[in-house]
């Protein structure tokens, strides 16, 4: 085909086993490791804590919790960090520069002081503060606030329309601070329940060979819109620029002057063009439909979900408000050969046993595949709450 003009046509149901695939999401295709599964999906969902080990539960062969906060906590090969959208998500530490750069606003502290009323003057002698407090270890933010002096402590507010908003000057800081990477925050080592509060640490202590300042940030954009591309395409431009958080004029002129490295697409049952890199067009045609169904449980914002603007994929539009809150949020979903058929639920306790509703007939032994997938998924459960 001709890379520059040529759109090639293929259907949804071999875009759907490709994507399943892609994203370890059939039996045969789990992953061996965290780090493979990263390397094919990018990002993990990490504003939820539970969120990353659920998801990595779903994609691998066999996932202990242990493992996940070895290689985070331990081996430091994982960091959390605001990134697409101003997201939460777990990356490898070596991909941190790339969505530093590529994600980081000029000017962005400078808007978020002057929405919150706060002074350069107050804001370099509150992170001078939260700098040196943090050189010990890890802190919480009421730990920071309680060696935090009387007179730099203060309530400031945000006005947004008709509504006002209250902080403290100390929150604010410490979200500037993430966005600058310039710290980082976890719920620690164990941890994977949300009650529990993040603790706050300095970057450069954690990984003190890491230069944020790597890439330029042109070619960290180029590169997040690849990497996401190859995640998770087929995908449509405005699959892209939500994603990214990207101005739609950023995106379609790096698809414009990169054309020899991406795809244009037409998929049966869906409108629109979709783009995907040309590296992978071979395998997305040689994709068949296998013998296994593919049947999972997908937690809250799960990195699949969550991958796409457009749900037409995954769902009917007079059934997305079901599985998405807000028409944004993911709610725990279960997805039947890549459709959403049903939401479940789980608690904080172990006395708490999953729930589930469906919205549509599986079938007496698709129902019976569910129950033992939700057996499985409630034992793993156990094994986070302790």
């Amino acid at each position: 085909m001709n890379r520059a003009s040529d759109t090639l046509q293929v259907s949804l149901s071999k875009v759907h086993c490709y994507n399943l695939k892609k994203q370890h999401l059939f039996d045969s295709c789990k992953g061996n490791s965290i780090l493979e599964v990263l390397k094919d999906v990018f990002a993990l969902h990490a504003t939820n804590p539970q969120t990353p080990y659920l998801s990595l539960f779903a994609r691998l062969r066999s996932f202990r919790k242990d493992s996940f906060d070895r290689l985070m906590y331990e081996d430091k090969k994982l960091v959390r960090v605001k990134g697409m959208r101003g997201t939460y998500f777990i990356i490898k530490v070596e991909d941190f520069p790339l969505v530093y750069q590529a994600t980081r606003e000029n000017n962005a502290k400078l808007k978020v002081l002057k929405n919150w009323g706060i002074r350069e003057k107050e804001y370099c002698k509150v992170s001078e503060k939260i700098f040196e407090v943090l050189q010990e270890d890890g802190k919480t933010l009421q730990e920071i606030k309680r060696v935090l002096p009387a007179r730099l402590k203060r309530t400031v507010q945000r006005i947004v329309g008709r509504r006002k908003y209250s902080a403290t000057n100390l929150s604010v800081i410490l979200n500037i601070l993430e966005i600058e990477g310039k710290i980082v925050s976890y719920k620690g080592k164990g941890t994977w329940s949300p009650l529990h509060p993040n603790k706050y640490f300095l970057t450069q202590k954690l990984f003190p060979s890491i230069n944020l300042h790597s890439i330029s940030k042109d070619e960290a954009k180029e590169q997040l819109i690849q990497r996401y591309i190859t995640a998770f395409g087929p995908v449509s431009t405005r699959d892209i620029t939500w994603w990214t958080g990207f101005k739609a004029s950023v995106v379609k002129k790096l698809l414009q002057e990169r054309s020899d490295k991406f795809c244009r697409l037409e998929i049966d049952e869906l409108k629109g063009i979709f783009w995907m890199a040309y590296k992978e067009v071979k395998e997305l045609m040689a994709t068949e439909k296998p013998e296994e169904v593919s049947l999972e449980l997908l937690p809250y914002e799960d990195l699949y979900l969550k991958g796409y603007k457009d749900r037409r994929r995954f769902v009917e539009a007079e059934n997305e408000h079901i599985f998405y809150y807000n028409g944004s949020s993911a709610a725990p979903s279960i997805l039947f050969n890549n459709r959403l058929v049903g939401v479940w639920n789980y608690g904080l306790s172990r006395k708490e046993k999953i729930t589930f509703k469906l919205i549509t007939n599986l079938g007496e032994n698709v129902l019976r595949l569910l129950i033992k997938q939700i057996k499985r998924t409630g034992e793993f459960l156990d094994t986070l709450r302790g």
